[in-house]
């Protein structure tokens, strides 16, 4: 679960266009699922946001590499590389295409179920 919380309206427009970003892309193997998302008012006039998304238990990628301690072998990148480009295929299919602007190894995610 993500929490985000928006100090103006701009910033909870910015939040509500990743929740419809998340929506529009779920449904792909390879993409992070999106669940719910649930927002509230805040007296102090902020807004919480929760967006629910499912579990990756293997982590991000960065980790397990780092954890690893050696690189991995070609025949380690090919699948992981063609699961990102499939994944971003998915993305660039939408109408109007969905740009990602930030794939690097922190934000890709293993599931260790899959």
């Amino acid at each position: 679960m993500k929490r985000l919380i928006a100090g103006d309206k701009d910033s909870a427009d910015a939040i509500r266009r990743e929740i419809f970003i998340l929506k529009e892309a779920s449904g792909h193997p390879n993409v992070l699922q999106f669940c719910q998302a649930a927002c509230e008012q805040q007296p102090n006039g902020r807004t919480e946001f929760l967006i629910l998304t499912e579990l990756c238990s293997g982590g991000p990628l960065l980790d397990r590499l780092r954890a690893r301690g050696t690189p991995l072998e070609f025949c380690e990148v090919l699948p992981l590389f063609y699961q990102i480009c499939c994944a971003v295929d998915h993305l660039h299919s939408h109408k109007p295409p969905i740009i990602h602007r930030d794939l690097k190894a922190t934000f890709q995610y293993i599931n260790s179920s899959k």
